[in-house]
């Protein structure tokens, strides 16, 4: 059916149908069928997202827990290109465009400037196929005699086309200076001062393509001979994905076991199960039945933090993993920073009600504060920091925007739906703290 799971179509009609329930209990006032159906739409939330149709297995996996392999290229510094930060960068760009266009799954590359090299990080791939699609190579043209003509930093693009008559060439985009350096040593080879009117193109030490020179390109940088488009799109490919602007020699290449991330994997998530299971029972022992609340409150926070993940095609990492727990912790401190606030104005004297009310508005300002300083230390780092760091820039910012919304609308939400529904009257009940005023609920 149009090609959608049904899965999906099973869950958009749960989801239909709680929503019209949801607004009929709410007009007719029937707040205990209202949270009732909230927390059994959390609970299928919870079984379909994490059983039927897991999210966390719609995640990509990194380096570190897929297993795959880790590249160091060190920049050589040749007479014609001096390694420079610029070149440096432009080379990590052209590498992270090749790897895209080969379909790698979420490669991380980033470049160490201090030390002239680049990491390259390629999840599920062996050494042979990383070496394979790096391809690690130095784009050159030469004369007969080996004089060098351009560089793969001279090239600005290339573009196969035809001409006129039907014959396929490719058009050089080169910079102002390479285009005047390619003009003379086409004039000289098309004049005969060359042993050959050919052209070779080099990447690495492999020849690619060997055009002849059939009139000087003065005006117009060209490379002619081929047989027809296709041949001249290959080369025109070559040239834009494999025009490195430096030199690169391997430095280090190594494969990280697949079974070594499984084994990190699963110790992170015996790490992350022990640790919600301790929010969740100091949750309870705190705070009674707003812990209960706050604990569904986590559920919500879970699914909504991975499902935005998955939608930024975000990559777990260990770091990433780390990033989700302490999200969790933060989303349990909003709740505690309010139900704290409740106690003290329940402590003045305040009923149940009131209570809620002003403890939820007096913490907003602490939440809000705590929370933005540290949305700001999530974004330098993403901005700052290379591979995995800004993985967990990303879990970490996620969390902290979610945590505040979960925290903040969904526990503030159901508690009023409690209090409305008349099941629970008693502040101990609620949040072990007895109403100084015994006058009731409202």
């Amino acid at each position: 059916m149009l090609g959608i799971n049904p899965l999906y179509l099973q869950a958009a009609g749960f989801a239909v149908a709680a929503l019209i329930l949801g607004l009929i209990f709410r007009s007719r006032r029937l707040f205990a069928f209202e949270l009732v159906l909230v927390l059994v739409v959390v609970v299928a939330g919870g079984y379909f997202f994490g059983y039927r149709m897991p999210l966390l297995g719609m995640m990509k996996q990194g380096l570190d827990l897929q297993g795959g392999t880790y590249m160091v290229l060190e920049a050589v510094a040749t007479a014609e290109t001096p390694v420079t930060p610029e070149r440096l960068h432009a080379t990590v760009e052209v590498i992270r465009e090749r790897i895209d266009r080969l379909g790698v799954t979420e490669p991380v590359i980033y470049e160490v400037p201090q030390k002239n090299r680049i990491v390259v990080e390629l999840a599920g791939q062996t050494r042979e196929e990383a070496m394979r699609d790096v391809q690690v190579g130095y784009l050159y043209f030469k004369d007969a005699e080996g004089n060098i003509i351009l560089t793969g930093d001279d090239l600005i693009q290339a573009q196969e086309e035809l001409d006129s008559s039907g014959a396929a060439f490719v058009r050089l985009e080169l910079r102002a200076e390479a285009k005047k350096r390619f003009a003379d040593a086409t004039t000289r080879i098309y004049g005969g001062q060359s042993a050959s009117r050919q052209i070779f193109i080099y990447l690495d030490q492999e020849l690619q393509s060997a055009p002849t020179v059939e009139a000087p390109n003065i005006e117009d940088p060209i490379i002619q001979g081929y047989e027809d488009l296709k041949a001249a799109k290959r080369i025109a490919t070559i040239l834009n994905v494999g025009a490195l602007p430096l030199q690169l020699n391997v430095a280090e290449v190594r494969e990280v076991s697949a079974s070594l991330g499984a084994e990190s994997l699963r110790l992170s998530e015996i790490a992350a199960l022990i640790g919600i299971c301790g929010v969740i029972l100091f949750m309870l022992l705190f705070y009674r039945g707003a812990g209960i609340i706050a604990n569904f409150a986590l559920v919500v926070y879970g699914l909504l933090v991975i499902a935005a993940l998955v939608g930024l095609g975000a990559t777990l990492t260990l770091p990433g993993v780390a990033g989700l727990v302490l999200g969790v912790g933060m989303a349990v401190d909003a709740n505690v920073l309010i139900y704290e606030r409740v106690k003290d104005h329940l402590r003045l004297g305040r009923t149940l009600r009131a209570a809620v009310d002003t403890g939820f508005r007096s913490a907003m300002l602490t939440i809000v504060d705590a929370n933005v300083t540290t949305l700001f230390a999530a974004i330098v780092l993403f901005f700052y920091g290379t591979g995995p760091i800004r993985g967990f820039a990303v879990t970490l910012g996620a969390s902290i925007v979610i945590s505040m919304l979960t925290a903040v609308v969904f526990s503030q939400y159901v508690l009023r739906v409690v209090i409305n529904s008349g099941i629970v009257k008693r502040a101990s009940a609620l949040f072990g703290e007895k109403e100084a005023n015994l006058g009731g609920t409202r």
